[in-house]
């Protein structure tokens, strides 16, 4: 039998950065620590950096649901994306 279990939680699109932090410390207060955020433009970056400074051992992945285009934008913001640490960029 197994005895420890990694369980993941989801961060919907929520109103400013901060109230994702404080989503991923509630989630951090009950011992987990992998979480996907969901993003889309102008709701994204800011949103994970914020969680990412808030539980600085949180395994984060991103998820945009097809929100971006390929385009010189997304690929920057990728780049920023990237200097995050993220588990995975969905």
């Amino acid at each position: 039998t197994r005895e420890d279990y990694r369980f993941s939680l989801s961060i919907g699109v929520l109103e400013s950065p901060e109230a994702a932090a404080a989503q991923a410390v509630e989630f951090s207060e009950r011992g987990i620590f992998d979480y996907k955020l969901k993003i889309k433009p102008g709701k994204d970056a800011p949103y994970a950096r914020a969680i990412m400074e808030a539980v600085p051992t949180a395994r984060l992945m991103v998820d945009a649901n097809a929100s971006y285009e390929l385009d010189d934008e997304t690929l920057a913001l990728h780049k920023e994306l990237d200097t995050l640490g993220l588990f995975c960029i969905e």
